[in-house]
C-alpha cells in the first residue's frame, strides 16, 4: 500500500513537471518550475536557485526529470520505485488477485518504455507517466471495490494513508515554507500534483492565496 501510493504520488509530481517542460515556459515562471522539479527527489543536484541562462536551466530541468522517471540506479527515483513494489508484489503473489497481479507485472520498465530511445525525450517521459498513473489507478480501484474488508485490507489502506500523508507534507515543506511571498505557480503546483485543482477552483472561486490552499489540502476533511 506505501509503495503504491508513494510510487503514484511521486509520478503525478513527475507528470506535472514533464507536462510543464513540453510547453513553453516563460521567464516568469522559470524560478517556480526550477523549484517544482528541484522537489522531485532529496537527491537533487539542482542548486537553489537556476542559471541565468534560460536555455541552461531547462536543459539541467528535463534532464533531472528524465533520469528521476528513468535511471534505475537512482535510489530515490521513479524506476526504482517501481522494481520495489514489483519485488513486493512477487513476494505476496499468492495473495493477488490475477487482475491485480495483471496491473502492478505492468508497471515493469520492460512494458512501460522497452526501447532506450523512448528514455531520452520528454514527451515519452510523459506518455510512460500517464501510463503509470492510469495502472496506479487501476490497481487503486480494484483494492477498494474488490478485496474483502479483512486485516489484509485494513493495512494496505493504512499504508496508503501513511505516505499520502507524508508526501503531501514533504511537499508543502519544500515548496512553501523556504519561501516569504509563494508565488501562484508554486501553488498552482502543489494543486495540480495532490489531484485538487477544481476542487479548489469550484470551491473558493478566488485568486490563489496560501491560506485557502492550506485549508483545502492539509485540514479540509471532504477533501
Amino acid at each position: 500500500g506505501r509503495f503504491a501510493e508513494r510510487m503514484e504520488f511521486m509520478a503525478k509530481h513527475a507528470r506535472y513537471c514533464s507536462f510543464q517542460l513540453t510547453s513553453e515556459v516563460t521567464s516568469d515562471s522559470l524560478p517556480s518550475q526550477w523549484q517544482v522539479v528541484r522537489t522531485l527527489c532529496d537527491s537533487s543536484k539542482l542548486p537553489s536557485e537556476p542559471p541565468r541562462d534560460e536555455t541552461l536551466a531547462l536543459h539541467e530541468m528535463r534532464q533531472t526529470v528524465l533520469h528521476f522517471v528513468f535511471d534505475e540506479n537512482q535510489t530515490d527515483g521513479l524506476a526504482n520505485a517501481a522494481n520495489r513494489i514489483i519485488r513486493n508484489a512477487v513476494t505476496i503473489r499468492d495473495r493477488l488477485s490475477l487482475d491485480s497481479w495483471q496491473i502492478l507485472s505492468r508497471l515493469d520498465y520492460a512494458s512501460l518504455a522497452p526501447w532506450p530511445g523512448q528514455r531520452e525525450r520528454m514527451g515519452e517521459a510523459l506518455s510512460t507517466l500517464n501510463q503509470m498513473i492510469s495502472h496506479l489507478s487501476g490497481f487503486a480501484g480494484l483494492a477498494s471495490e474488490s478485496m474483502t474488508r479483512g486485516p489484509g485490507w485494513h493495512f494496505l489502506d493504512l499504508g496508503r494513508r501513511i505516505d499520502r500523508a507524508q508526501n503531501l507534507l514533504r511537499l508543502i515543506e519544500l515548496l512553501l515554507v523556504p519561501y516569504a511571498k509563494n508565488s501562484r505557480q508554486l501553488l498552482e503546483a502543489l494543486l495540480d500534483i495532490c489531484d485538487s485543482s477544481m476542487t479548489y477552483r469550484y470551491r473558493y472561486l478566488m485568486s490563489y492565496e496560501i491560506g485557502p490552499v492550506l485549508d483545502l489540502l492539509v485540514v479540509d476533511p471532504s477533501n
